[in-house]
């Protein structure tokens, strides 16, 4: 249960941020981010909004599959609203949500793609829920 709750929750938060109309993909050094080979995507990758320039998405891929870390940002304030690592393009380690508060809204640690161990609730006070 837990899991299918993760999940939609993940694919929710990461769903709304690559589901608007005003991203761009925008280099912030060519010789270093958002490169593509004969393997597709390639190291970091920065997504921005493309009216006010806000940086919305950072992410890492090796031969077009997510590895490394990742972090998405609040639309209007910048503040960190997830952060998480994959490997081999399965969630792995530490998965965080934060509220706009910046307060932690959950911790769960993931190994190849599985929730493994268990996942800590919070409220926006900081107190544990679950």
């Amino acid at each position: 249960m837990k899991t299918i709750f993760l999940s939609i929750l993940f694919f929710l938060n990461f769903s709304t941020i690559l589901s608007q109309e005003n991203i761009v993909e925008k280099e912030i050094d060519i010789s270093k981010t958002n490169l593509t080979d004969n393997y597709g995507r390639q190291g970091k990758w920065y997504f921005y909004d493309n009216e006010t320039k806000q940086l919305l998405h950072e992410e890492n891929y090796i031969n077009s599959v997510y590895d490394g870390s990742f972090v998405d940002y609040y639309h209007k304030s910048g503040k960190t609203k997830l952060k998480g690592f994959f490997k081999y393009g399965l969630l792995d380690s530490i998965y965080i949500s934060y509220y706009q508060n910046e307060k932690v809204q959950f911790k769960t640690k993931f190994k190849d793609g599985v929730i493994d161990g268990i996942t800590i609730l919070y409220s926006e006070n900081g107190e544990i829920l679950l």
